[in-house]
């Protein structure tokens, strides 16, 4: 299991709370990221300002109306106009941003990224920052990026693993997809509810090592009974 160590940035140079919004930008540009992680005096993360935080100033600021006055509190909208109109990075910064250590595994960095729509993940020791991760770097380490090995399966090893996965997604529509396999080839067969059903199995079928090849003849059930 790879490590975030192994894929992380070193040379990165932090940016300041004090430091100006140009200044933050220009860090971002020189460094090739999508943004710079902010840190104190002691070198602790403290958040991180990002294109989306630039690019969230352009955009004219609204007057609140009332309706925002009645459900939305006031710290909220104070919040709001500091990131519209604020000159230095703590104005328009994300406060306590996701982290990760080095030696958490590089499937846990991807996960923290997609649970917050995230390009770039600092990397602390005892809230002290000593790097990043870029999307880059998790997508250039994924197992898919180099060619998959053959891999000796027998027939019914595949029936038994496509069943099993199948089991497992409720998304599904019921099992009524059987399937067959001859020297590789993964036969589906049935019916689903729906053409993204269909593809999910397909997808699916492709998925388990040793399959060869996926003959789809999954059908679905509003267009069956449109024929009819």
């Amino acid at each position: 299991m790879t490590m975030v160590e192994k894929i992380m940035r070193r040379d990165i140079v932090a940016a300041r709370g004090d430091d100006s919004i140009v200044k933050a930008w220009r860090s971002m540009v020189e460094q090739g990221l999508s943004g710079v992680p902010v840190v104190d005096a002691n070198g602790q993360l403290i958040g991180i300002v990002t294109e989306g935080d630039l690019v969230r100033r352009l955009i004219p600021r609204r007057t609140p109306r009332w309706w925002d006055l009645m459900f939305r509190d006031r710290e909220a909208l104070a919040r709001d106009y500091r990131k519209a109109v604020g000159m230095t990075v703590a104005d328009v910064m994300t406060s306590a941003p996701a982290s990760i250590e080095p030696d958490a595994s590089v499937g846990a960095a991807a996960a923290l990224m997609n649970a917050h729509d995230i390009s770039l993940l600092p990397v602390v020791e005892a809230s002290v920052l000593v790097g990043v991760v870029t999307r880059a770097a998790v997508i250039n380490e994924a197992a898919w990026g180099s060619e998959p090995r053959e891999q000796a399966v027998s027939d019914d090893q595949l029936v038994r693993e496509m069943h099993e996965r199948m089991e497992q997604e409720p998304w599904l529509s019921g099992r009524s997809i059987h399937a067959r396999a001859d020297h590789g080839i993964l036969e589906l067969q049935g019916l689903v509810d729906s053409q993204a059903e269909r593809a999910g199995v397909v997808a699916m079928a492709r998925a388990i090592p040793g399959c060869t090849r996926v003959e789809d003849h999954v059908l679905v059930r509003a267009e069956v009974l449109g024929r009819s």
